[in-house]
């Protein structure tokens, strides 16, 4: 898992009156965000992998909803990921200095270096 920040994939609204646009983070050291359970049946069979979800964090920065956008090519990472980012909170996107809905791409590494 990473503790990278996380921007939103939106592109920034553009116009004076619109605000500057600021994108929905996930700082998985500030937010104390769970990193995924490790499937014993991916440790055993040494599968590793990225999972990307596509993420919308609503204004309270709570999961509205995940979806894998890039799998990792073993279901059982990709389930194991969307589990833990569903309880995920988020500092969510601002858009002139407002709390706004965004959706934000979250890269998940299962690394069993990492696992031990």
């Amino acid at each position: 898992c990473s503790g990278r920040m996380v921007r939103a994939s939106s592109a920034p609204a553009s116009g004076a009156a619109s605000g500057a646009f600021e994108g929905a983070k996930a700082n998985a050291a500030y937010l104390h965000n769970p990193k995924p359970e490790y499937p014993a049946l991916a440790m055993r069979r040494q599968w590793e992998g990225k999972v990307v979800l596509k993420v919308r964090v609503l204004a309270d920065g709570t999961v509205a909803a995940v979806t894998v956008a890039t799998s990792s090519g073993h279901e059982v990472l990709d389930e194991a990921a969307l589990e833990a980012v569903r309880a995920w909170h988020f500092v969510p996107a601002k858009q002139g200095g407002k709390a706004v809905e965004s959706t934000v791409n979250v890269p998940i590494n299962f690394n069993l270096l990492d696992a031990q």
